[in-house]
């Protein structure tokens, strides 16, 4: 997006209601440099009906949301190498709601409608911010939230105030919501909907659930699920074999040890070091006997 204007070419975003629009770029413009810096702040536009209201500018701009009301939220990365961020939001005049810095890089960012809530995603770090949803009040521009939601990195995020819910949406259109508190309150749609779409992370839950330990019921519940993650293109070598072992296993609960050696044989295949080879020796003789 171009601002003739003020001189400024970057990525762009739109309030639901269509009246504003926040522009940024993380560049130093004035030095020719983008992306990885250690100083050269980038800048940031608000247009309100298409003209400029409020303008600014962080070290290294990405993610910008903005509200039906003008309120907009941007991912500081920060300048140098080190994981940490830091969340920033404004009012439609500029003023600063918040300005909190997490010990971890930042994955990506949600803001609500009305522009009262706002989330963040970390990345991974040594750190007690690692892979965490952070909620923050922009109201009175304090954290509500901070947990690690099972479901992992959401792709867009919804709010609803009042009941103290953010739901985290995913990109295959699945979208579950969890309390302020950390509390998975769609869990078992979750579930279901991980078990229709073949995610291997859900059929993980389900086998953690069961304590390790595949029974016959889970077995039946689990084969389809383990049907269409297996027929997902790319898949990696070691998640083939850890669902082929899922798969052996219900073989096994079933009592259909032939079927279980043949797909426990498959799994060794796909990765030497997934540690079957002694249940593999344990059915050879089972099915020799």
């Amino acid at each position: 997006m171009l601002v003739p204007s003020r001189d400024l070419m970057g990525q762009f975003s739109r309030s639901p209601n269509g009246r504003y629009m926040l522009v940024w770029s993380d560049a130093d413009q004035a030095g020719g440099r983008g992306g990885f810096r250690e100083s050269g702040e980038g800048r940031y536009l608000l247009l309100d009906d298409g003209q400029v209201i409020v303008e600014g500018g962080l070290q290294r701009l990405n993610d910008g949301k903005v509200a039906d009301n003008g309120v907009f939220l941007l991912n500081d990365w920060l300048f140098s190498q080190s994981l940490h961020g830091k969340v920033c939001a404004f009012a439609a005049d500029g003023r600063p709601l918040l300005a909190h810095p997490v010990a971890a890089n930042l994955y990506n960012n949600g803001l609500s409608a009305d522009g009262g809530f706002a989330a963040v995603h970390t990345c991974n770090a040594p750190t007690d911010d690692a892979n965490r949803l952070m909620v923050f009040d922009l109201g009175t521009g304090v954290l509500a939230a901070k947990f690690t939601p099972e479901i992992g990195w959401a792709d867009h995020y919804a709010f609803s105030g009042p009941d103290r819910i953010v739901r985290l949406g995913l990109r295959d259109g699945g979208q579950f919501a969890y309390s302020f508190d950390g509390v998975f309150v769609d869990r078992a749609a979750w579930l279901d909907h991980g078990l229709a779409t073949g995610q291997l992370m859900v059929l993980e839950a389900l086998v953690r659930d069961a304590g390790g330990r595949i029974d016959a019921a889970l077995a039946v519940r689990m084969a389809p699920g383990l049907e269409r993650a297996l027929a997902q293109p790319n898949l990696h070598s070691s998640s083939r074999a850890r669902l082929l072992r899922y798969r052996a296993e219900g073989h096994e609960a079933q009592g259909e040890a032939k079927a279980a050696l043949a797909v426990y044989e498959e799994a060794l295949l796909a990765d030497p070091k997934l540690g079957v080879k002694r249940k593999i020796s344990q059915l050879r003789k089972q099915l020799a006997d």
